[in-house]
């Protein structure tokens, strides 16, 4: 059987190469600016714990297969075989939103968006991966799709994120980040003593998608935040 990575490498386009220093493996586009403190607090009440061996579980697509085999069993061969646990912890996730999340949503322009808060507590990572953008494209009906992630809160020492081999950090509350997650391997950790909250969006690709993409902004201001700085 192959892993998910074996499997990833062969549909991706990145160089693999270590002794490349990437530079340019994901985009800042702008931040937003506003207040959803209180929204966060009530998802942290909501949000449930995902692991390497129970993600597939909660979406009811354990056994789901393409023709190289069974998806989940492809995952976790990654992980087993590199010595880890499947059922350690990777990040604590809920799709609870309020309406100043809902509205970075409907800024980011995507068509059939779907969001999940993407929470990391202290000692939670998720190993490199790829995504399996077949599985996307079907839910998109083969539309451009393209993942946004939308930082919650500032960022601390000891929090990042991987893109290939460079790392992303000392974000602050409201940047948003894209990246070609058909090709670029990634993985997140949270080494801090604070939670690491992300919003990530997936959605078919619009003209005001690319607007937003190619055209990036400094700040969106949110309604209600015009005198915040």
């Amino acid at each position: 059987m192959k892993t998910n990575w074996e499997l990833g490498k062969e549909l991706s386009d990145y160089h693999f190469n270590k002794s490349i220093k990437d530079t340019e493996s994901f985009q800042l586009c702008g931040r937003f600016v506003g207040d959803w403190e209180d929204e966060l607090e009530k998802a942290y009440e909501t949000m449930e714990t995902v692991t390497w061996g129970n993600r597939w579980d909660k979406k009811g697509l354990s056994r789901k297969s393409d023709p190289r085999g069974v998806l989940k069993e492809n995952e976790l061969k990654d992980i087993i075989d590199a010595g880890g646990d499947p059922e350690q912890p990777m990040y604590h996730g809920t799709r609870d939103i309020g309406p100043q999340m809902q509205r970075m949503i409907d800024i980011l322009g995507m068509e059939n968006p779907r969001h999940k808060l993407h929470i990391q507590l202290t000692g939670e990572s998720v190993a490199m991966h790829l995504d399996k953008h077949y599985e996307a494209e079907e839910k998109h009906d083969g539309k451009e799709v393209r993942r946004f992630l939308i930082a919650l809160a500032d960022w601390e020492p000891g929090q990042f994120v991987v893109f290939g081999n460079q790392i992303c950090e000392r974000w602050v509350a409201g940047s948003i980040l894209t990246f070609e997650w058909k090709d670029m391997p990634h993985g997140t950790a949270n080494a801090s003593l604070h939670k690491r909250p992300f919003l990530s969006v997936v959605g078919s690709v619009t003209d005001k998608t690319r607007d937003f993409v190619e055209n990036p902004k400094l700040k969106h201001y949110l309604p209600g935040s015009q005198f915040l700085i």
